[in-house]
């Protein structure tokens, strides 16, 4: 009897760690200080852990899961970094840099935050490329025009097959709620 009670607590303890988080993040460029992890509450942020900056590193950890959602990074001053996603995968690390690009974060074991950072390097690299467009407005207006245009269905078509591919993950479905929803011109049969 005493072995089996041994064993429902140890299935017990290791069932509880496997259902925990351990998020470690890793700077380039190390600032001492305690770090925080946090939630977004519409304009504001709920702390809900901190971590010391320990060499070149900081992870925070608990024996419950965190909620599924989007929650950032601040630091000691509590001014916001990046945000992060969290969802099933709630073991991983991120190394980013001194900047915090988009395309620099490296990502080790969430392919949801995988996949948001490399959306947003896409974006970033897009607003970057819509600049450079812009500057020839002026000069060469039926240039800029038909740059603009192309930029937009580039981005159009790497949007739609980015949530095509990516649908199961949060960050995808997140973004899908801000989609312009398709209006038919006409009523289906049936629906008057």
């Amino acid at each position: 009897m005493k072995h089996i009670l041994f064993i429902i607590l140890l299935l017990a303890s290791m069932d509880a760690k496997a259902q925990g988080y351990k998020i470690t993040f890793v700077p380039q460029q190390v600032h001492p200080g305690t770090y925080y992890l946090a939630q977004h509450f519409r304009d504001k942020f709920n702390i809900v852990d901190s971590a010391m900056l320990e060499k070149t590193q900081m992870t925070f950890e608990g024996r419950k899961a965190l909620e599924k959602g989007v929650y950032t990074l601040l630091d000691s001053n509590k001014k916001q970094i990046f945000d992060v996603m969290i969802d099933d995968s709630q073991k991983f690390s991120i190394c980013y840099d001194a900047k915090h690009s988009n395309k620099g974060m490296k990502v080790k074991g969430s392919m949801a935050n995988t996949l948001m950072f490399e959306y947003m390097a896409k974006l970033d690299w897009a607003n970057a490329t819509e600049k450079e467009y812009a500057a020839t407005k002026q000069s060469n207006p039926e240039e800029y025009e038909k740059n603009h245009a192309s930029l937009s269905k580039e981005m159009e078509n790497y949007m739609n097959d980015y949530l095509r591919k990516n649908s199961k993950y949060r960050f995808a479905q997140l973004l899908k709620m801000f989609q312009n929803i398709e209006v038919p011109n006409e009523i289906p049969a049936g629906n008057k």
